[in-house]
């Protein structure tokens, strides 16, 4: 028996929206790989984390990472690899932005999404009408940048309190955006409580996104990536996320896509813990095999 793993795989993560590296480092994720011979690299794509500086940076769009943060994420861990061909794992935006980067052939051996919708909400009717109400709020102007780290770290410890009173229950429910069930609560308040303010215009094309239930992203066809990927793609979704439920990537089932595709559903979690939460290193297991299917001689 022989396997085809390679002999140290290359694994980039990136973060979703508002999101940074501790997304990734407050769970398992990085630990589970590495302990099986992956070298992993964290990148933080511009107004996140690290890559946020001091000051806030201009504006920056859904275009500034596709065309410039991805290449030089991506170029960076070659050059520090051998030119070894990556596999890019995305968590929410992060996901989608490797669909528009892949609209292109680019150097990858593998894609795990997470909590990356190819069309947002699906068919939750709460998204889209959540999405109309932001819309109309965000073309506004009033900020320069949209102030989801203080949003969320408002509710952080309300999202991620692991026994809450009945009201703040079914926030957590009603919000579907961490549950304290399935991942640590610390881990959840952490990543939660340090997020990083948002570009108007990122938000404004992900708002875009939603009303229309497309699979378009600032004129990226989303699905025609999907479709002319060779490489394999998992797409891993929480049963309670009503932002990437997983409808929301059903049509990868049922269209003709050069790539082996699959697509996992972990029961009752929801968008942020899908990355951080208990089920991780079971989840991760699975995601090997399927990417380095064993050879039986």
């Amino acid at each position: 028996m022989s396997t085809a793993t390679p002999e140290r795989a290359v694994f980039l993560l990136v973060a979703g929206f508002a999101q940074n590296r501790r997304a990734f480092l407050e769970g398992p994720l990085p630990a589970a790989l590495i302990a099986r011979g992956a070298r992993v690299f964290i990148g933080e794509i511009r107004g996140h984390g690290l890559s946020r500086g001091d000051r806030p940076p201009p504006r920056w769009t859904i275009r500034s990472h596709v065309e410039h943060d991805l290449p030089a994420l991506v170029g960076h861990v070659r050059r520090l690899t051998a030119g070894r061909r990556i596999h890019y794992l995305g968590h929410s935006l992060g996901g989608l932005l490797a669909l528009a980067w892949l609209a292109e052939p680019q150097p990858v051996a593998g894609l795990v999404t997470m909590a990356t919708p190819l069309r947002i909400g699906s068919d939750r009717r709460i998204v889209r009408r959540a999405a109309r109400v932001a819309g109309a709020v965000n073309a506004t102007r009033l900020w320069r940048q949209v102030p989801m780290h203080g949003f969320l770290r408002g509710l952080s410890r309300t999202l991620s309190a692991p026994s809450p009173d009945p009201v703040r229950r079914w926030f957590q429910r009603y919000a579907a955006l961490a549950s304290p069930e399935h991942a640590p609560p610390a881990a959840l308040e952490t990543v939660l409580a340090n997020a990083d303010p948002e570009s108007p215009e990122v938000f404004g094309e992900l708002l875009r996104m939603a009303r229309r239930g497309s699979a378009e992203l600032a004129g990226y066809d989303l699905l025609a990536s999907a479709r002319r990927l060779t490489a394999p793609w998992i797409a891993i979704h929480g049963g309670r996320d009503i932002f990437a439920p997983p409808s929301s990537v059903a049509v990868i089932e049922t269209e003709h896509h050069r790539g082996p595709r699959s697509i996992i559903e972990i029961p009752d979690v929801t968008h942020v813990d899908v990355a951080i939460g208990h089920h991780v290193d079971a989840l991760i297991e699975r995601c090997w095999n399927l990417l380095f299917p064993v050879d039986i001689a």
